[in-house]
């Protein structure tokens, strides 16, 4: 049914902006503890996640992909893309786990 395929891709791109947006979260927090006074994101960060959901909301192949980075199209400009996956690397090893559900 259309209609739930429609729901199915909704739930997958809001959780992959929750995922995305903590991973950013974490990485700011590690990084530009700094600039972030009050528990927000820094400029750069703040872009970046902004920048993530934009691409996350005109995926055309959300109710199929896996990960971005299995896609045969890459939305991303290389240099966001770059950005991104050095935010990744330290949130995915391990770092996010005290906010699971």
């Amino acid at each position: 049914d259309e209609l739930e395929m429609r729901g199915t891709a909704e739930d997958k791109r809001k959780r992959e902006k929750e995922v995305v947006e903590l991973m950013i979260s974490v990485y700011c927090r590690k990084n530009h503890a700094e600039a972030v006074k009050d528990g927000g994101l820094c400029a750069e960060c703040s872009s970046l996640r902004e920048y993530a959901k934009s691409r996350s909301d005109r995926c055309p192949f959300m109710e199929t992909k896996t990960f971005c980075s299995n896609c045969r199209v890459h939305c991303y400009s290389p240099d966001m893309r770059q950005q991104i996956k050095n935010d990744n690397i330290p949130s995915g090893n391990g770092s996010t786990s005290s906010h699971r559900k």
